[in-house]
């Protein structure tokens, strides 16, 4: 157990100041992508539904062709 005191009187390691915001903008561009992939997550699971709602009341039919080369 460590007291406030203990703590003060450790030394710890950082990196510099540049370092730091070299290191806090990286993170902030990976935390920014992850919300851009999350985002089209949503809206592709919203055109799914959207999507299979209109399939099964039958407003949206799909065509099927047969592949080439295919023998029945």
């Amino acid at each position: 157990m460590m007291s406030k005191r203990d703590i003060r009187r450790e030394l710890f390691a950082y990196p510099e100041k540049a370092e730091q915001e070299e290191i806090v903008a990286t993170l902030r561009g990976t935390q920014a992508m992850i919300d851009a992939c999350n985002s089209k997550v949503v809206a592709l699971e919203r055109f799914k539904r959207s999507l299979l709602q209109n399939l099964l009341t039958g407003r949206l039919r799909l065509v099927v062709r047969e592949a080439i080369g295919t023998s029945q």
